[in-house]
């Protein structure tokens, strides 16, 4: 934009020519415009292209630098400063405008209210804690105003709601208004309410919305007006630097035309002059020479004070910049600081708002997990309770069982104990008022009394089923006959109600053979009836025990001659397919006859034995190794087809393996190669780059090193 404005220092200003020397300073000399030109050319070069631009600020240069001249540039640079000026208070304008529309749509009615209040002045803090403490403030204060402004903005209760309770209260109790009336009234004012505030939410949304649209769309606009001055602000400066290599190439041209008329003019006047002549052009000379001197003289104190004239210019404009600067630069510090507050407020913000959300959240999930908890620790306790509570019902139900089946049991045993007792009275009554000789008793009775008596005592005391057995048995089913001895319970050994009758019956009989007379009564011959119980049971369980080992080893008899029977019948087979290898047998039919006679030679009891003892065949060892074990040693050398046949297969898997495990070694060790390549391929790659890198490093330092002697 500078260039534009300031084209008249890069213009090649031509005039006329004036005849004769003059006194004055020559503006229309050709030397005084190539040597500003040359000055121009090199302060636009050093501007451009200087690497120090931001150093060189403050700094006087040593070069020598154009000055401004004229009004018309000290205008420019006024017109510059202006519009630097206005740039930035637009921007800062459009900054701060958009933040507070961001803020405003976040912030409440009321705190837009108490932000409406002038502002304080900036503050400038010099550490960081002031700032966080002034914050700190701030943050109570708006909370305070907030506060105090809600309370302000309360609804109040009207008086008229007041008096219309204490008409109320003095109006009759009878007359009262409906209130279902009142309810859906209340209905309808809450879904009216509703409405309107839903619909002000909307309407709030939607030009929220608009509003964000429109900054979106002014942002826009300004990206791509600051792209498109960018742009423009490049095509100059690639013009500007374009114009000045059109120049210096101009200017090298004329130089070189000089010099050349320069040498051409010195030629002739060499050649021309003659010794006359030397001597008046050594005056002339002379003359000029002090004319020059003059002129020179002149001319240094023309630009003594041009150059007090340029220095006073440019002390006044760096004052002013560096008073412009400042200011500039304290207005991007109080931005950034602004900038900074605004963020660290708005992350302050989103903080808190995030804090309070994951606190509720957590809250929430532990009472959720801590009324599961509880959930299901009641129903653990509960169920422990009912569980601990049925077991102790339990546990006394059984106790309450067993202590009733055994006082039933002991009575039903003193009872029988009684009625046994008045049996034996009565029979030996009856004997000693018969008075009868041993034959006459063992007439009259069926069988001996001795026997008798055993019987009674063992058939009311031993065999007699308990009331528990009688109960568990069910009468329409008929009790399965054990099998074996180990299934013989008491139920077994139970009497059944046809015996029972049968008994009662035999006893009624003795009893009134027998009637019961007035002697003493005896002590039964075999003892008490539970020496007799022991007795019989040791009798039943060792009776069980002998049957137990007789089946254990007829079972192990029976395997025995099973294993014998199937080896002696494989056997058989591989001796009849040995001899029909070796001979062949002249009738196809040997075989089967041999097969018949071997199924014949089974017996129905053998097939018994198989079909009853096929659980204990696991036991035995397997048939294949006993068939292995008991072949011929030259069986294999000469067997069946099958046999080579499954012997020749054998071996082609087996070869088949071996190609395949070759296969995969053959595989492997391709891989591992193409590995090895690979990795001495990436090496020699890695060793080129790292040559390459070394070589540019040298290349570099060479011209490094060959800029730094040109410098010298």
């Amino acid at each position: 934009m500078d260039g534009n404005r300031r084209k008249e220092l890069y213009r090649w200003k031509r005039g006329d020519k004036g005849t004769g020397n003059k006194a004055k300073f020559d503006y229309d000399n050709v030397d005084h415009w190539i040597k500003r030109v040359e000055e121009a050319s090199e302060f636009a070069v050093s501007e451009v292209f200087s690497l120090k631009k931001q150093t060189s600020r403050n700094q006087r240069p040593k070069a020598p630098v154009l000055d401004l001249e004229s009004i018309d540039q000290l205008v420019d640079h006024d017109d510059a400063y202006t519009e630097a000026q206005d740039l930035l208070s637009e921007w800062l304008s459009n900054k701060l405008k958009d933040e507070l529309a961001s803020d405003e749509e976040d912030m409440d009615p009321a705190a837009l209210t108490a932000q409406k209040q002038p502002t304080p002045e900036f503050v400038k803090y010099n550490r960081f804690e002031d700032l966080y403490t002034y914050l700190e403030q701030e943050t109570e204060s708006t909370t305070t105003q907030e506060f105090l402004q809600q309370l302000l903005q309360k609804e109040v209760v009207d008086s008229g709601i007041l008096d219309g309770l204490r008409s109320d209260c003095s109006k009759d109790k009878r007359r009262q208004e409906d209130p279902r009336l009142t309810m859906e009234l209340r209905h309808q004012q809450v879904k009216e309410n509703r409405a309107k505030r839903q619909q002000e939410l909307e309407n709030q949304r939607k030009e929220r919305a608009a509003r964000k649209e429109a900054l979106s769309q002014a942002q826009l606009l300004v990206q791509e007006e600051n792209k498109r001055k960018s742009l423009k602000a490049k095509r100059e400066e690639e013009e500007i630097q374009r114009e000045v290599v059109k120049l210096r190439k101009e200017m090298n041209e004329c130089k070189k035309v000089m010099e050349e008329a320069r040498k051409l003019e010195w030629k002739r006047l060499q050649n021309s002059t003659k010794p006359q002549d030397r001597i008046q052009s050594l005056s002339l000379n002379e003359q000029e020479q002090v004319e020059n001197r003059k002129k020179m003289e002149k001319q240094a104190r023309i630009k003594e004070l041009l150059g007090q004239v340029y220095a006073e210019n440019r002390r006044c404009l760096q004052a002013h910049f560096s008073i412009w600067y400042k200011m500039v630069v304290d207005g991007r510090v109080k931005m950034g600081k602004a900038r900074a507050l605004s963020d660290w407020k708005r992350q302050l913000r989103a903080f808190r708002a995030w804090r309070d959300y994951a606190w509720s959240s957590k809250v929430e999930r532990e009472t959720q997990k801590m009324e599961v908890n509880l959930r299901d620790q009641n129903r653990k306790q509960t169920l422990a309770q009912e569980t601990y509570r049925k077991r102790i019902l339990h546990r006394c139900l059984v106790e309450w069982q067993l202590w009733s089946r055994a006082e039933k049991e002991k009575r039903e045993l003193e009872a029988q104990k009684e009625k046994t007792k008045k049996k034996m009275a009565a029979l030996l009554d009856a004997a000693s008022a018969l008075g009868s000789p041993k034959e006459s008793q063992n007439y009259n009775c069926p069988f001996p009394i001795s026997l008798q008596v055993d019987r009674d005592c063992i058939t009311t005391q031993e065999c007699a089923p308990s009331p528990s057995v009688l109960s568990k048995i069910d009468p329409s089913e008929p009790p399965k006959a054990p099998r074996h001895a180990w299934q013989v319970t008491r139920e077994h050994a139970a009497l059944t109600p046809e015996e029972l009758n049968q008994h009662r019956a035999q006893s009624a009989n003795t009893s009134h053979v027998h009637p019961p007379g007035g002697s003493k009564k005896k002590v039964p011959p075999f003892g008490d009836n539970f020496q007799n119980r022991h007795h019989f049971q040791q009798q039943l369980i060792e009776e069980q025990r002998r049957q137990l080992q007789e089946q254990k080893e007829m079972i192990l008899g029976l395997m025995e001659n099973q294993r014998l029977i199937i080896c002696k019948q494989e056997a058989m087979n591989a001796t009849a397919l040995t001899a029909q290898l070796s001979k062949p047998p002249p009738r196809p039919m040997a075989p089967h006859s041999t097969g018949s006679d071997i199924t014949t030679a089974r017996s129905p009891r053998y097939r018994q034995q198989v079909t009853v003892f096929t659980s204990c065949r696991d036991s035995s060892p397997p048939q294949s190794t006993v068939s292995s074990a008991r072949r011929p040693p030259g069986f294999l050398a000469n067997g069946h087809p099958a046999v080579r046949a499954m012997e020749e297969r054998a071996a082609q898997r087996a070869e088949r393996r071996k190609e395949m495990e070759e296969l995969k070694r053959k595989r492997e060790q391709e891989r591992l190669a193409q590995l090895r390549r690979r990795k001495r391929s990436v090496c020699g790659k890695e060793a080129a780059e790292k040559e390459a890198i070394l070589e540019r490093k040298r290349e570099e330092r060479r011209l490094q090193k060959q800029e730094r002697a040109r410098k010298d």
